[in-house]
C-alpha cells in the first residue's frame, strides 16, 4: 500500500515539475516574440524618420544630374543594373539619333573604346525603353532616364531631401525652387519650369504642370 502511495507521489511531483518547466519555456518565448516586435517596430520607427527628412528649398543654379534619383534609382544606370530593375518593357524601340546623344559625353570612354576614337564606327542607333509610364535611353551599355508621367513615379533631390510627385502643386513647387520661373505653353492649363544640369548648359530638368500639379517631368538634351 505504501509503496503505491510512494509511486503515485513521484508521479505526481514529476507531472507539476514537467507542467512548471512548460510554463517557463512559454514565457521565455513570449518574453523573445515581444522583443522581436520591439526591434521591429524601433526599425521601422528610424526607416520613417530617415525616409521624412525636411526638404530645403533649392536656389542653386543648375541641378547636378548625379543628385537625382527617380523613385529611388540613379538616372543613370548600368544597363545590367536597370534590366533587374525593370525587366518587363511595354515597348523597345532602337534607331539613329541623327543629332548626336548624351552618350557621347556621359559614356565617353566606353563608346570611344568600342566604336573607335570619334566613334567613327558608331552607327547612331540608341535604344529607348518604355516602361511604367517611364521612357529610358540606352547605347546597350548605360541607360539613361528620358521622361515620364508623374503618377506613380517620384522625382528625388537627395541633397535637398525633395520629392516632387503627381500631388505636388504649383504653389508648392514654387517654395521648393523659389528662384526658377513659370514658363507659359501654347496649352493655357498647362505651365513649365525648367532648370539647367550644369553651368552654362542648356540641357535642363523639365517639369510640366496640368491644372496646376505635377503631370510629368523629364530631362532634356540640347543637340541639335
Amino acid at each position: 500500500m505504501k509503496s503505491k502511495i510512494f509511486a503515485a507521489l513521484l508521479m505526481f511531483l514529476a507531472l507539476w515539475s514537467c507542467q512548471k518547466k512548460e510554463k517557463e519555456n512559454l514565457k521565455s518565448v513570449q518574453g523573445n516574440d515581444s522583443l522581436q516586435s520591439i526591434i521591429k517596430q524601433d526599425s521601422l520607427h528610424k526607416e520613417t524618420i530617415s525616409g521624412n527628412e525636411t526638404p530645403k528649398a533649392f536656389t542653386d543654379d543648375f541641378l547636378k544630374i548625379e543628385n537625382v534619383q527617380v523613385n529611388g534609382n540613379d538616372i543613370i544606370l548600368p544597363q545590367e543594373q536597370f534590366q533587374k530593375l525593370y525587366p518587363k518593357h511595354d515597348s523597345v524601340k532602337t534607331e539613329p539619333w541623327d543629332c548626336g546623344s548624351p552618350f557621347e559625353w556621359l559614356d565617353k570612354t566606353w563608346m570611344e573604346k568600342t566604336y573607335g576614337k570619334d566613334l567613327i564606327n558608331f552607327d547612331g542607333k540608341i535604344t529607348t525603353f518604355y516602361t511604367n509610364n517611364a521612357e529610358f535611353i540606352s547605347n546597350n551599355h548605360t541607360v539613361i532616364f528620358s521622361s515620364t508621367k508623374s503618377g506613380n513615379n517620384r522625382f528625388e533631390i537627395k541633397s535637398h531631401h525633395i520629392i516632387l510627385t503627381q500631388e505636388t502643386t504649383v504653389e508648392d513647387f514654387q517654395k521648393l525652387f523659389p528662384k526658377l520661373k513659370i514658363e507659359n505653353t501654347d496649352q493655357k492649363n498647362i505651365q513649365r519650369f525648367s532648370i539647367p544640369v550644369g553651368k552654362e548648359i542648356e540641357d535642363s530638368f523639365m517639369f510640366y504642370f496640368k491644372d496646376g500639379k505635377l503631370d510629368n517631368f523629364n530631362l532634356w538634351w540640347l543637340l541639335c
